[in-house]
């Protein structure tokens, strides 16, 4: 799984980026499938979408909760599977404010959000997003969560207008499938966005 293969390069990756900046990854020319994944179709989709939409599916990961050196790397992780899987990855500084992380995805024109290490504040941190992408005239940003979210609280989410909710453990390459099917039908029902 691509989830194991990326698992290694946290040895590689700082502890903690204490940069402000965005840090964008471009997508690996090499990458190669083991083939128990589905990764070959998803390169291939992430192409054909490049083809049409004239750009790569681009996504932000954003931290808005405390420094967690554990998932700072699971974060760096999962977006050099998405980089290697073909999206355009911005990755955010950490402990943004949902304003920052609107700002942030508006100036980058991601098609989605990454939020992580919400702390247990999702229920105020994710409908503040959602308020201030809003009042930027991005409310076509899809927001995706990967974060350890108590079961209880899915619908909630999902009636703010969240597109999807990954455990933290899940399989990079089925997140990065479900992200793009989010994109690509959000596409569709309002295109030119």
């Amino acid at each position: 799984m691509l989830s194991n293969v990326s698992s290694g390069l946290h040895r590689f990756i700082p502890p903690v980026m204490k940069s402000s900046a965005i840090m964008r990854f471009i997508p690996a020319l090499s990458f190669t499938s083991n083939g128990k994944h589905k990764s070959n179709d998803l390169l291939v989709r992430v192409q054909q979408f490049a083809e049409k939409e004239g750009r790569q599916p681009r996504i932000l990961m954003a931290r808005m909760g405390e420094i967690d050196q554990r998932d700072d790397k699971n974060r760096m992780v999962v977006a050099t599977g998405f980089a290697d899987l073909g999206f355009d990855v911005d990755v955010g500084p950490h402990m943004q404010t949902p304003e920052e992380v609107a700002r942030e995805a508006v100036d980058a024109d991601v098609h989605a959000i990454s939020a992580r290490n919400l702390c247990s504040k999702h229920l105020t941190l994710l409908p503040a997003l959602f308020k201030e992408l809003a009042k930027l005239g991005r409310s076509d940003i899809l927001v995706f969560i990967v974060d350890r979210i108590p079961q209880e609280d899915y619908d909630k989410l999902y009636k703010h207008g969240v597109a999807g909710i990954f455990p933290i453990d899940s399989d990079v390459g089925e997140c990065a499938m479900k992200t793009l099917d989010k994109i690509e039908a959000s596409l569709k029902k309002s295109p030119g966005q």
